[in-house]
Parts: structure tokens; sequence; C-alpha cells
């Protein structure tokens, strides 16, 4: 059977307290990276929540069946990770999220940034290491290492967009994940889709949201790493 196609958008940002307008309106596989042990909630629009929706992974089992407006997974594992969306009663279904669980990940944007603007690159880890400089990669090229697990990227352009990740001597290797720089061009809000993600929350103090416009994006992370 062929897989039905996405009917909405899901766009995550992974910054500490970031604000940006959004630019795009199309369809894109975003990414999300969190540690083992965190709990991750979806929050979907657009749902007839009555008749009940879920949360699904790409290896075909259902994550939670619910009749209230909040999925939660409060204890994710390695083996948790996957691609993730909303799927309504009556078979229609958000865009996909790729989760990564993993004990060492690189913190980028996941949706596309504007040429000309920064970017910082986060590296964290939760275990315990004296040593916590960081060494970034870009599409498998060291670019930098920093003693404070951050960098920063001035005024990116596109050649900046690439596959990035990090590690931590003693604490292991994150996953890839790509930068997306786009042009300064204003992209049309228009065909905002019925069903849509609009928030996902990592552990108790992480939130991230969008409005039912699609015009802003706020995420607060409240020094959680």
């Amino acid at each position: 059977t062929s897989q039905e196609k996405p009917s909405t958008d899901l766009l995550l940002l992974l910054f500490k307290g970031f604000h940006s307008d959004i630019r795009k309106g199309t369809n894109q596989v975003t990414k999300l990276q969190l540690f083992e042990y965190e709990s991750v909630s979806f929050s979907c629009q657009g749902l007839n929540v009555s008749a009940g929706w879920r949360v699904r992974n790409i290896k075909n089992r259902t994550s939670c069946l619910m009749s209230t407006v909040t999925c939660t997974n409060n204890y994710t594992l390695v083996s948790d990770s996957g691609e993730y969306w909303c799927e309504a009663a009556g078979g229609e279904r958000s865009n996909t999220v790729n989760i990564t669980v993993t004990g060492t990940l690189i913190v980028l944007p996941v949706v596309p940034v504007m040429e000309g603007e920064s970017v910082s690159l986060r590296c964290r880890t939760r275990k315990n290491v004296s040593d916590l400089t960081a060494n970034f990669y870009k599409d498998g090229l060291l670019i930098g290492n920093s003693s404070t697990g951050n960098i920063t990227i001035e005024s990116v352009s596109r050649s900046d967009d690439g596959l990035y990740k990090c590690n931590i001597p003693g604490a292991g290797e994150s996953p890839q994940s790509q930068l997306m720089v786009t042009g300064k061009c204003k992209e049309s809000l228009s065909n905002i889709p019925k069903l849509q993600i609009t928030e996902v929350r990592i552990g108790v103090q992480t939130t991230y949201s969008f409005n039912e416009e699609l015009k802003q994006t706020t995420l607060d992370w409240n020094n959680m790493i």
C-alpha cells in the first residue's frame, strides 16, 4: 500500500529563548534530538478530539491513543528514535518529525534560517566528563571547537547549509542535524493546513509552539540543559 501524503507542516525549533518569524509554508520533514529518559509531548490542531487521535511512529506502532488534546511519552529510550506523526480517527495525518534519542546531542534550528542571520550551535551531554570541550563538524569536516560547548556562525550564507554534528571526548558523538539556509525573500503563508501539530514539549521546561496563522514561533528552554 502507498503511504498517504502528509497534509500539514510541523516546524520545530531547538533554541534557548529564540524568537523568529516563520517564513516557510511548505511541507518538510523536521528533526528533533533529545536525551534518553526525557519526556516528549505532542499537541495537534484541527482534530476532532472526541473522536480520538493518536501519535504514531514509522515502526508502525501506536505511541498513544488519545481523547484529549495532548499526547505524552514520559520515558523515552534510544529505541524510541524514529519518525512520528499525528493521525486523526479518519486516517488524515500530519507530516512527520524525526526524533533521535541520544546521549550526546547538537542543538540547531530545524526550520530554515535567513541569510545574514547569526546561528548558535550547542553541543550537550548528560555524561559526567571533566572536559566539556566540544568539536563541531560540517559535512564531516571539523569547523571549530569550544570549551563552553557553544559556537556561533555570524551572518550565515547558503554555503553554511549542510549537515552538522559535534562530539565531546569521553562523552560520544551526536547524530547529524541539517542546517537549512534560505534567501531573504518572504515566503507566502497561504494555504495554511487544517491539521497541524501546534506544540511539542521536551521534559517539563521546554515548550515549542506556533500560532494558528503560522506567523510567529516561540520557544523557551529555561536552562534545561
